[in-house]
């Protein structure tokens, strides 16, 4: 059994939320007992702002944080009933990795993260399109808390699961980690109890993708004149940026419909293809349904956009060659300020022969 005694070292962490005092580690003590006739209750937001690493700012839907009772607490700050060892929170150089193994225990416990998960203690749920904040009544304990990942067109959004203690004080949100990740108190903070909690959720946002598949029809063919290439030029700007640049050849021996798929392309972004090489003595004798080169096509999470180029023989005697391509891609799936500026840092070239992709 282990308790809240005063300047006792029982540490919760929320290595994933933003306390109300702007740190992310709880460290226990109180001043006399828990008012038992008291309902405690759990406020949750999200931390929000726009920049350009937390597109979570333009998100309109719903957030849902579930909650796992992992032990009882009496009057007198005692935990008691827990689910998991408490022990590592119990010494005097409690280090932020301690929080987070005991958290992952009890997230094992909980069979979260499995087919058969165990049902939450509890459960807040609001939509920001609505209302920044949601509070519902919480039981007095220890708690896992499990925010739910959500999705938007553009992004998949994650949030980390932690502990939080209910009732809290001052005392335990003022804390902080030291150099060596240990957990360092703010004794002049006040240890009374509060029974109303805080979570604040600091979301982490990945990019969504999409595809853009290429036809390209060549209806007659000239075999005296070899190989026929065909070369596009594909881009896709998002916030007015170049966020995809790259070429892509098809090559032809008969008359017949080949097909490149290009791959990744972030979600919302605007595509724009160019058929920079028309094969000689080929020309392009159809428009696309879309108008490619200038309005171009909205790429969408997790689908294909098609696009159809249509070439014909146009009676020239021009031997054609082997298309070759150069590719530069930037290659970073998490997103950061420079996930979508081209300064070299991380563009792959890989020059090689293309027979469909």
């Amino acid at each position: 059994m282990l308790g809240f005694k005063k300047k006792n070292l029982i540490a919760l962490a929320l290595a994933a939320v933003v306390a109300v005092s702007g740190f992310g580690v709880y460290q226990a003590k109180a001043a006399g007992k828990i008012d038992e006739t008291k309902q405690c209750t759990v406020s949750v937001s999200v931390q929000n702002g726009s920049t350009s690493t937390n597109p979570f700012s333009s998100y309109k839907g719903y957030v849902t944080v579930r909650f796992y009772k992992v032990a009882d607490v009496d009057a007198g700050g005692n935990y008691d009933n827990a689910v998991v060892d408490l022990s590592k929170l119990s010494g005097s150089d409690v280090k932020a990795e301690d929080l987070d193994a005991v958290a992952g225990e009890a997230y094992k416990y909980f069979k979260l993260g499995t087919e058969t998960p165990e049902k939450p203690s509890s459960s807040v749920s609001f939509d920001l399109s609505d209302m920044s904040s949601a509070t519902a009544p919480m039981d007095k304990g220890l708690y896992l808390f499990v925010p739910q990942p959500t999705q938007d067109d553009y992004y998949d959004y994650t949030f980390k699961y932690s502990l939080v203690s209910v009732p809290t004080s001052k005392y335990i949100t003022s804390t902080k980690v030291g150099e060596d990740g240990s957990i360092v108190a703010d004794n002049s903070a006040s240890d009374a109890w509060e029974y109303d909690v805080d979570i604040i959720l600091k979301p982490e946002a990945k990019v969504r993708y999409g595809k853009l598949q290429i036809n390209k029809t060549l209806n007659t063919f000239n075999e005296s004149l070899g190989t026929a290439s065909f070369v596009f030029e594909v881009e896709a700007t998002k916030d007015d940026k170049l966020v995809f640049s790259n070429v892509y050849t098809l090559n032809f021996d008969s008359a017949t419909t080949k097909s490149v798929v290009v791959e990744k392309i972030p979600a919302g972004a605007v595509c724009k293809v160019k058929e920079v090489y028309s094969g000689a003595s080929y020309t392009n004798i159809a428009v696309p349904v879309v108008d490619a080169e200038n309005a171009g096509v909205t790429i969408i999470a997790d689908e294909t956009q098609e696009l159809d180029f249509v070439n014909d023989y146009d009676e020239r005697l021009i031997e054609g060659g082997l298309g070759i391509e150069n590719h530069f891609v930037k290659s970073n799936d998490e997103l950061s300020d420079t996930e979508f500026e081209f300064d070299g840092s991380n563009i792959t070239n890989n020059n090689q022969e293309s027979e469909g992709q």
